[in-house]
């Protein structure tokens, strides 16, 4: 049995390039929608295997968060914010909370069913319209019901 991905070569640019789009809006427009945090950078590499995290913060506890932006969030963001995640505690020695972010235009129930149940210090962001806009995706339905159990280390930020 083989596995199909339902993606042409060529659509891979175009959504990477839509969630740069987006990414970058949000980056620009980080005081407005996320008051205590503050943005570290874009496209932060880590030192040991120079990975490429989409975007830092640190809000005003000291939690340090790594983001990575999806169109609709997927299996591959989890995995690309464990490894990140991995990456960054060893690369700090445990100093600092450190906790991945799956920002997304949509959120299947499954993609929350997995994080919630499996306690993955992994928070998920729903993409504002406003900034929907700005990366060109009208077509991509949303849930707007969406029930998510942050982790506890941000429930007072």
């Amino acid at each position: 049995m083989s596995n199909t991905i339902n993606l042409k070569e060529s659509d891979i640019p175009f959504e990477h390039e839509r969630e740069t789009k987006i990414r970058d809006h949000y980056a620009a427009n980080l005081d407005d929608l996320r008051p205590n945090e503050r943005l570290i950078g874009c496209e932060v590499k880590t030192k040991k295997h120079n990975l490429s995290v989409d975007m830092q913060t640190v809000d005003h506890n000291n939690v340090l968060r790594l983001w990575e932006f999806k169109v609709v969030a997927n299996y591959s963001a989890i995995g690309q914010l464990l490894v990140y995640i991995a990456q960054k505690k060893i690369e700090l020695l445990g100093s600092k909370r450190v906790i991945g972010v799956i920002a997304a235009v949509d959120i299947p129930e499954f993609i929350v069913d997995a994080i919630n149940m499996s306690d993955l210090h992994i928070e998920l962001v729903k993409i504002p319209k406003t900034i929907i806009n700005c990366g060109l995706i009208s077509q991509v339905q949303s849930n707007n019901n969406l029930k998510i159990n942050y982790p506890q280390e941000t429930q007072n930020v």
